[in-house]
């Protein structure tokens, strides 16, 4: 891949960190990262981060697009990311490089379940694919985002106070007694 005119890659995940970053770094552009997670994952790399963006997603777009003016921008992305950052920039600021799949995994669920955690829409497309929620479960999401993928879903839906597994911990271990 060549640099160009571009001038940043916007990392949306920590999955887009371990399935890219190998490729992009030699292009020496500046580095934006989505929430803490991905921030972690380029600094295990030796990334210099220029931006980091906070949640809630479309305010980590608004600051992101304040901060970099009319510059272009990559993102090594999935093909089924919701793209929240991308819709706030320009066509001609935005190139989008599908850098991973996300693939439905086959998993049985155990019989005696009390709470089933979410880390993203696309986890949650991929179990009620297989599987029913079943009742009385309760079900913990991080993010807004996969919480309102699981709108219609009878079950109770805590979402965790943060986006990391520590966040998602807490919450869990807040459900119980």
């Amino acid at each position: 891949m060549e640099k160009g005119n571009l001038k940043w890659v916007f990392f949306n995940s920590p999955a887009a960190v371990n399935h890219s970053w190998d490729i992009l770094a030699p292009l020496e552009l500046k580095v934006a990262a989505l929430g803490k997670g991905t921030a972690r994952e380029l600094r295990k790399r030796g990334a210099k981060i220029d931006f980091i963006g906070s949640h809630p997603v479309k305010l980590a777009a608004q600051e992101f697009v304040e901060r970099i003016g009319t510059d272009r921008v990559l993102f090594p992305v999935t093909a089924i990311g919701k793209r929240t950052v991308q819709q706030a920039l320009s066509e001609e600021q935005l190139v989008e490089v599908e850098a991973y799949r996300t693939v439905d995994q086959q998993a049985d669920l155990p019989h005696d379940v009390d709470i089933i955690a979410f880390t993203s829409p696309s986890n949650v497309h991929s179990f009620l694919k297989q599987h029913q929620l079943p009742s009385g479960v309760k079900v913990v999401a991080i993010g807004e985002s996969t919480a309102a993928t699981l709108q219609g879903v009878s079950n109770p839906v805590f979402i965790a106070d943060g986006y990391g597994v520590l966040a998602l911990f807490d919450r869990i271990m807040g459900l119980n007694p």
